[in-house]
């Protein structure tokens, strides 16, 4: 049996009435180029909305693949349009949020409790920033830059040398307050304990981290 590939949905169907309907009598083709279905939801919002989630469900992984492959090949004009109307954007994701703030809510939650551990590296990078921004220091330390620097200390607290564990943090060896600047250069992985302890102080006026400028 003959097919034919609908060319909305993609799917090859068998090339009949059932699944087609008939061609442009003034052409040459026998069957129109959308199947019965899409034809369907062409004409029917309601129709076509429950039918593109069925699609959607159904193909997840392909549309998830899809997306990051043309957001690779276009990262560099997405972002430059997007500064470009950086006011319109944020008014626009302000009005969501507001129209939906309890699915928003709790698909954050869940979000978070899937994937803890890119939640707390961006906690530590949002951190940083702001106090970095706070003390006009200038610089940008990225996640790849603090994952990079917890590969070389082996995941290890840079001043007591014990594991760092799930929650370390990223400390400026100068604080920030102290004329140091947001640089990846100028960070280390610390576990919550020694970070608190060491506080504001240079790593000399610390002498129980055992460190030195």
């Amino acid at each position: 049996m003959d097919t034919k590939t609908c060319k909305k949905c993609g799917r090859e169907l068998p090339a009949t009435l059932e699944y087609f309907y008939r061609g442009n009598r003034s052409g040459n083709t026998l069957f129109r180029s959308p199947c019965k279905e899409c034809c369907k939801a062409i004409l029917d919002p309601e129709y076509e909305a429950a039918y593109d989630k069925a699609y959607r469900d159904s193909h997840k992984e392909q549309l998830q693949e899809q997306h990051r492959k043309y957001w690779i090949k276009n990262k560099e004009i997405k972002c430059a349009y997007k500064r470009a109307n950086q006011e319109r954007f944020t008014q626009t994701h302000r009005e969501y949020v507001e129209k939906h703030r309890d699915s928003v809510r709790a698909k954050t939650k869940e979000w978070e409790i899937a994937n803890r551990e890119k939640r707390n590296e961006q906690a530590r990078i949002h951190g940083n920033k702001r106090r970095a921004q706070k003390a006009d220091s200038g610089g940008t330390v990225t996640r790849e830059d603090i994952r990079a620097q917890f590969e070389r200390q082996k995941g290890k607290c840079y001043y007591c040398g014990n594991p760092a564990g799930e929650h370390y943090h990223a400390d400026h060896v100068v604080p920030l307050s102290r004329g140091g600047a947001h640089i990846p250069s100028n960070i280390v992985i610390a576990c919550p304990a020694c970070n608190s302890k060491k506080n504001a102080k240079l790593p000399h006026e610390w002498a129980e981290g055992g460190r030195l400028l």
